[in-house]
């Protein structure tokens, strides 16, 4: 089973059927940690509007997350799990900064990834 195929079984209330993560699955615990506290959160606050996935995607770098519904203090869970992307490599799950190709696109590496890829550390 792919680590999207887990995600979807996981927390179909999020997801739904059909729905498609646009990055890497270096990111699964960062994803499966925010779903978790998304998931355990509204079954203690079922007055909450429930919270359904629109994207999840990388851009500049970071975990992105929109979705429908929730309150401020799901927004807050989002939050931290985007800013915990930006420490978390993309490709390996590992520890992660901030990378850039020649191109200028970003991605959040290892150390080891981003010499894999050609991508260089933003921060000398």
């Amino acid at each position: 089973m792919s680590w999207q195929e887990k995600l979807l079984k996981k927390y179909p209330h999020i997801f739904g059927d059909n729905f498609y993560f646009e990055c890497e699955e270096g990111w699964f615990s960062v994803i499966d940690k925010m779903c978790f506290q998304i998931t355990e959160y509204l079954e203690k606050n079922p007055s909450v509007e429930k919270v359904t996935a629109l994207q999840l995607k990388e851009k500049f770098g970071t975990m992105r997350f929109y979705y429908s519904g929730g309150d401020e203090f799901i927004e807050f869970i989002v939050s931290e799990a985007e800013i915990n992307s930006g420490e978390t490599c993309e490709l390996s799950g590992g520890d992660g900064e901030l990378h850039r190709d020649d191109g200028g696109y970003l991605k959040t590496l290892s150390k080891f990834a981003g010499q894999l890829t050609n991508f260089k550390p933003t921060k000398k």
